[in-house]
């Protein structure tokens, strides 16, 4: 917390062996490093990657920040299909076609979308029986 941009894109940089990561990406400043983060070199060989708040603005309504988020995590299938563990809780700009994708990471064992009442109980059940190898989930206030 109160960290700048620079210096943990910095820290990324300099963390080669890096296996996990956690972001708060609330606000405009986190959707920049979000975006920034994800297209290190180092965000492709992440095991376990933990996201809270991603397009939540810090006061009001903001469009968008809510899709430069989309865009980022529309991406993250793609980007980091190596995944075996993700967490995107509490990220207002998770909808059910993003959520949806998610079931495409194939070593996916661990998925949280906790606290985004904005998706629906199809997407949920969707992504259960998409992500076989699953042996954990948690889609609490959903």
């Amino acid at each position: 917390k109160g960290w700048s941009n620079r210096r943990v894109l910095s820290l990324l940089r300099a963390a080669s062996g890096l296996h996990s990561l956690s972001l708060d990406a609330a606000g405009d400043v986190g959707a920049s490093l979000l975006s920034q983060a994800l297209s290190q070199p180092a965000a492709r060989r992440l095991a376990s990657l933990r996201i809270s708040g991603a397009g939540a603005p810090r006061s009001g309504c903001d469009v968008p920040l809510v899709d430069a988020v989309q865009e980022v995590l529309f991406d993250l299938p793609a980007e980091l299909a190596q995944l075996s563990s993700l967490a995107l809780n509490s990220c207002p700009a998770l909808n059910d076609a993003l959520a949806e994708r998610l079931g495409s990471l194939p070593r996916l064992t661990s998925l949280s979308l906790a606290e985004n009442p904005q998706l629906s109980q199809e997407i949920v059940t969707s992504l259960l029986q998409r992500c076989a190898g699953l042996t954990e989930a948690d889609f609490s206030f959903c």
